[in-house]
């Protein structure tokens, strides 16, 4: 039993980084949070296509409640939507911070 535990701590429990998720996903964890708050759920909207077909770069506007809230672009519509929600829930995080800054002051 004990080299069958060396071996499992060893190539599985240490080689995995338990704090941060194997694949984040931006646009889940936002729609997640903006439910929460019960605010508008985001859009997504294709604003610009450059770059020849094979070589495509997407420029996304993420909308909140018809308010323009994050821009991102990238290799596919999917890595665009997952950059422009990343963006988005750094300044609602942000933001979350400053109010509570402000109520403590």
């Amino acid at each position: 039993m004990a080299p069958a535990r060396q071996f499992v701590r060893r190539w599985i429990l240490d080689s995995v980084d338990w704090a941060q998720p194997p694949s984040a996903d931006f646009k889940t964890e936002l729609q997640e949070i903006l439910q929460e708050r019960r605010a508008a759920p985001p859009r997504y909207q294709v604003v610009s296509e450059r770059g020849p077909e094979h070589q495509k770069l997407f420029t996304i506007e993420l909308r909140i409640g018809g308010e323009q809230f994050a821009r991102a672009e990238g290799q596919s519509k999917k890595a665009a939507e997952q950059a422009a929600a990343e963006i988005a829930l750094r300044r609602l995080r942000e933001s979350e911070i400053e109010h509570r800054n402000r109520k403590t002051s």
